[in-house]
């Protein structure tokens, strides 16, 4: 081979320099994404901000679990049909509930019927769920799908025969269920996640931000304890 014909020595080197900087790219973003947020692009504009920003759920509320007290509140934007959702209740908040145990947190669940009627379903019969304090056990049952609760666990039947099978009141769920009452409550929830802004399942409201996304369990706990130690200066 001539000399002209020779590839230019720069060329070979180039392409392992490329390759080893999208792997430090690669690495610092994963190490980045363990220490903070990834907001997605998720930050609200200043009136959707405002929309949002009211007082915090009332200790009525029936879909809070944690004390009224708690310092911090992390409000979850859900969806029954999101895998991640699912992914979400079932790894990261078991790591959380010891906050929620020492009266840290309590958690807030919004959920947006993003995925349709189906879903829509399935916050109404929650919320049913919730009238007769069985809100988790109807939530955690309906999250048990990773990859999202099907059409047919959001059936109106499938619903009553999760209720009968928890041990709930079924005439009385039933009559929850269809009520007016429940369907202006899970509208106003999923008005309030439109309002902030909110497109995908899962968002979370934090501290006044809007977290768009599923994000790591670390970074959780580690703004968890930022905003605890912020409230003990």
């Amino acid at each position: 081979m001539t000399d002209g014909a020779r590839r230019p020595p720069n060329v070979a080197v180039g392409v392992p320099l490329t390759i080893f900087g999208i792997i430090a790219l690669v690495l610092v973003g994963s190490f980045l994404l363990q220490r903070g947020w990834e907001t997605n692009g998720g930050k609200p504009t200043a009136e959707q901000q405002a929309a949002w920003q009211t007082e915090r759920a009332s200790a009525e509320d029936p879909l809070v679990i944690g004390e009224q007290s708690a310092p911090v509140e992390l409000v979850i934007y859900s969806d029954y049909q999101c895998p991640f959702c699912s992914h979400w209740n079932s790894k990261t908040l078991p790591k959380l509930q010891r906050y929620i145990d020492d009266g840290d947190l309590r958690v807030v669940w919004r959920d947006t019927g993003l995925s349709g009627e189906a879903s829509e379903r399935g916050a109404r019969a929650v919320y049913a769920a919730a009238l007769q304090d069985e809100f988790l056990a109807y939530h955690d049952a309906l999250m048990a799908n990773p990859k999202g609760a099907s059409d047919d666990e959001l059936s109106e039947e499938s619903l009553i025969a999760l209720a009968d099978e928890l041990g709930l009141n079924v005439e009385r769920f039933k009559i929850d269920f269809a009520s007016p009452e429940v369907e202006r409550a899970v509208e106003a929830n999923e008005q309030e996640a439109r309002s902030g802004g909110v497109t995908r399942a899962p968002s979370f409201e934090f501290n006044g931000d809007l977290i768009s996304g599923y994000q790591p369990t670390d970074a959780f706990i580690e703004n968890i304890d930022a905003a605890l130690h912020e409230q003990d200066e």
